[in-house]
């Protein structure tokens, strides 16, 4: 995929379906810079944590965006950016593709989908510049509960919240908290995913977790040392 030298950030999201991994969101900044800058801060506020995941289509994409806190939604999620331009060529909608939904130009705010397969029809939008990709926990998306469809009403969840959502539809999967790590790069993930590096970087990572005991651990004897002084 275009893109992937640059900067990208990490963020691991817990859901309510059982036996489950967690989902790993990795945004991509020079896809869509003004789009993942935000989409990471509203992650980073936390404004993620408890989202109900309220369409889900099998086959098609799973979108979240919405929460239950009327104040927060107004804050944070109600607030809208400027569209990013596509990449030339553009990166196509396979599966795990993060992107915004939206209703027109510049509208994109707090919802945000994952595509569930090859879907030739996204990407058309101008709001539908790719954010980024899932590289962990794609089972667990697809196994979010597709019953309800299109049927949960946005408008409803806003002004109803959580009551109209467990009465109406209580089989609802939900996030339940994200972590953010920042200033992942593409050499960390190829060296993690390729079966030839893998012991080269899980060597190195063991190395560096050895150095950082032995500093702080210098550290610490240090300031005691200063102490008793």
């Amino acid at each position: 995929m275009v893109g992937n030298d640059g900067k990208t950030t990490k963020i691991t999201c817990g859901t309510t379906v059982e036996n489950s991994e967690p989902i790993v969101f990795e945004f991509h900044h020079d896809w869509a810079p003004l789009g993942v800058e935000h989409a990471v801060s509203l992650f980073r506020e936390g404004f993620y944590d408890g989202a109900p995941f309220f369409r889900v289509i099998k086959g098609f994409l799973v979108q979240f965006g919405l929460v239950y806190d009327k104040e927060l939604q107004k804050r944070l999620g109600d607030s809208t950016i400027e569209d990013d331009p596509q990449l030339d060529p553009p990166i196509p909608f396979v599966p795990g593709i993060i992107s915004y939904a939206g209703s027109g130009e510049n509208s994109r705010s707090s919802h945000l989908f994952v595509s569930y397969g090859s879907a030739a029809s996204l990407g058309k939008m101008p709001w539908e510049t790719p954010l980024g990709v899932v590289t962990s926990g794609m089972e667990t998306l697809t196994s979010l509960n597709g019953e309800y469809g299109d049927k949960p009403g946005q408008g409803k969840i806003r002004n109803q919240g959580r009551a109209y959502v467990d009465k109406e539809f209580p089989n609802m999967h939900h996030m339940t908290t994200c972590a953010i790590q920042e200033g992942a790069i593409k050499e960390l993930v190829t060296a993690f995913s390729s079966t030839g590096d893998r012991w080269l970087f899980i060597s190195s990572a063991f190395v560096g977790a050895f150095l950082c005991f032995f500093v702080l651990r210098k550290l610490l004897k240090t300031r005691g040392e200063t102490k008793k002084n």
